[in-house]
């Protein structure tokens, strides 16, 4: 996956991304499936652990992060403003339903007898393990873009560089997204990865994705009602200061 990463096509890298999610849906789907008739709405309306939540929280906001790629797939659609809107709202409510259906499959279910069970011949296990493989490639791909562009900001290229320079200083940055947790990964104890999560959750991403964006937002809208700014977009198409109210409410939404 990681030479495919680093030498395939964007074409290449694009179909391999949409055939693991097509097997992280195919997967999540059979699992619902399997365990459907084991849910009783009583024990799902019982079951619950409200000290649990504090706890939660930091992976919680692991789990719905994408931030880190929302550059990347503006400039893959061309700063198109619906098709941004479009995309991100899908892709914001596609994984949030998966994460309130397997909550209630799983609360709601009063024994842990379909786990043991089948899908067409397939054990529920290798599902499960098919389902969280996929979806762990998915989430490489998209962070390894994420990173890719975010680095080439940092060290960008000669515009002046030919064709081969230009690959060599990519898989340069390539390698400066790889090598490092594949070097931690390596070396350290494997139960770091849990740890990592809880202090990520925590404090890196709830302040880098969370409140600094609110700020930087409200901040962003202040400008803009003060005064038009224009700029202009690497193709040079005039920008004007209605990108500041991608969502509407004004300041305070």
């Amino acid at each position: 996956l990681g030479g495919t990463m680093a030498f395939g096509s964007t074409r290449l890298i694009e179909n391999v991304n949409n055939g693991f999610v097509a097997v992280v849906l195919a997967s999540f789907a059979s699992l619902v499936l399997a365990q459907f008739n084991g849910i009783h709405l009583e024990t799902l309306l019982n079951t619950s652990n409200w000290s649990a939540v504090l706890p939660a929280i930091p992976v919680m906001f692991v789990a719905l992060v994408y931030h880190n790629i929302v550059p990347s797939i503006c400039s893959s659609l061309q700063y198109n403003k619906a098709k941004i809107a479009t995309t991100l709202t899908v892709g914001t409510l596609i994984p949030l339903i998966m994460f309130v259906v397997w909550i209630g499959v799983s609360l709601g279910n009063k024994t842990g007898e379909s786990l043991a069970q089948t899908v067409g011949g397939v054990p529920i296990s290798s599902l499960i393990q098919l389902f969280s493989e996929s979806a762990i490639v998915t989430s490489f791909i998209g962070f390894v873009i994420g990173l890719m562009d975010f680095y080439r900001d940092i060290f960008p290229s000669n515009p002046n560089s030919n064709h081969n320079q230009r690959r060599i200083n990519d898989l340069a940055l390539f390698a400066l997204v790889l090598v490092p947790p594949t070097v931690v990964a390596t070396l350290s104890d494997p139960s770091i990865f849990i740890t990592a999560l809880d202090v990520a959750g925590t404090y890196g991403i709830s302040v880098l994705f969370g409140i600094l964006p609110i700020l930087l937002a409200f901040k962003s809208r202040q400008n803009y009602e003060s005064k038009k700014v224009k700029t202009e977009d690497f193709v040079g198409t005039e920008l004007s200061s209605s990108y500041a109210s991608f969502v509407p409410g004004g300041s305070w939404s």
